[in-house]
């Protein structure tokens, strides 16, 4: 396993000052309520910390989508590619840069994702967290994936976003 090393925004993001370290002791669904998109990205990184203390097997992946210290778009980029990839890690991150590329390009998607992001962990009852609903749901995935697609299909790179949108 992977030591995970936390820098970036969630060692600026102090707990007590957090939405989330105020409820702490509290419902996941009651910290997920809290999150705003002012915080959301420091929260969801202080969600992978705990996350990664509490359950081992997942530091890998925490580790690999970089939640602890990246830019959004890296992070979303990261997260979508490993859903996508089909094994080949040379696939893999030619999918991340196509991803961070577009979210780079077209800010409006990452806006819809941090919507979308607060709207299924205050809404889902399922849904434990902006944590849980970034790493885990499909469906969020493909339409963020369809966006993105659509975005690419806009600036006339036609080929890539049938490939795309064929994943």
């Amino acid at each position: 396993m992977r030591a995970i090393a936390v820098n970036g925004t969630s060692a600026d993001h102090e707990p007590s000052t957090s939405p989330l370290a105020a409820l702490r002791g509290t419902d996941e669904r009651t910290a997920a309520a809290a999150c705003s998109r002012a915080s959301l990205w420091s929260d969801i990184a202080w969600l992978a910390v705990e996350t990664a203390a509490r359950e081992p097997v997942l530091r890998d992946v925490i580790a690999d989508t970089r939640l602890m210290d990246a830019v959004p778009a890296r992070i979303v980029g990261a997260v979508l590619a490993r859903r996508l990839e089909s094994g080949d890690r040379a696939e893999g991150a030619a999918l991340q840069t196509l991803f961070v590329d577009s979210l780079e390009e077209e800010p409006a998607i990452l806006s819809a994702l941090e919507t979308d992001l607060l709207a299924v962990a205050s809404h889902d009852p399922a849904c434990r967290s902006p944590l849980h609903a970034l790493l885990l749901l499909k469906g969020l995935h493909a339409l963020q994936t369809h966006r993105i697609a659509h975005s690419l299909w806009q600036r006339e790179r036609f080929d890539i976003a049938l490939w795309l949108s064929s994943l």
